[in-house]
């Protein structure tokens, strides 16, 4: 068997310590895992040291893992929920997975770049996961990249707006291009 290290750089996570790795009669691998002592006990929505508060009603959860050698990877760990001064009473932070996802980083973030590649129903037959879970991953993974939307338009001078029609029926693309910036003018 691999040794925690090794099955560490595989799952690409950080401030993680691999308790046990144990392989499931369906050929999937269940990883025990808990974050280490610096970033247990953080709100799961900003991140700051917050009080412990109770296990909560949940006991483990568990997140999937990017696939290994065609085998489902799940991780497993104890959930606590913690007393923020700000958020009140949340989940914990997990430092390999995004507040209320059920997913690590890498796995969402492989997800939307193939969704940028390919069609939904492609991506969720490659990912092995249902197709109307791909457009809530690829909205937490743009959410995480586009870190101030309200300036996304400024600057705008002259912009142009063209639609065009694809497949049959009703399926629009609408494309906004900007023509003159505001150095141009």
């Amino acid at each position: 068997m691999l040794n925690k290290k090794s099955i560490k750089n595989i799952l690409n996570v950080k401030h993680t310590c691999i308790d046990n790795v144990t392989m499931l009669a369906d050929t999937s691998i269940m990883i025990e895992v808990h974050a280490t002592k610096g970033h247990q006990c953080r709100c799961g929505i900003c991140g700051k040291k917050s009080k412990f508060y109770d296990n909560g009603n949940q006991g483990a959860r568990t997140w999937r893992a990017c696939d290994w050698a065609g085998h489902k990877i799940i991780l497993v760990a104890p959930s606590c929920r913690v007393n923020c001064p700000i958020h009140g009473v949340v989940t914990c932070q997990f430092p390999w997975a995004r507040h209320d996802a059920k997913f690590t980083y890498k796995f969402e973030e492989m997800t939307a770049w193939m969704a940028v590649n390919c069609s939904k129903t492609a991506v969720a037959a490659y990912m092995r996961i249902s197709w109307n879970t791909v457009g809530p991953i690829i909205a937490r993974v743009e959410k995480d990249l586009d870190i101030n939307p309200e300036e996304r338009f400024n600057n705008l001078v002259r912009i142009g707006v063209d639609e065009t029609s694809y497949r049959k029926g009703h399926k629009y693309i609408t494309q906004l291009s900007q023509h003159k910036s505001p150095n141009n003018a």
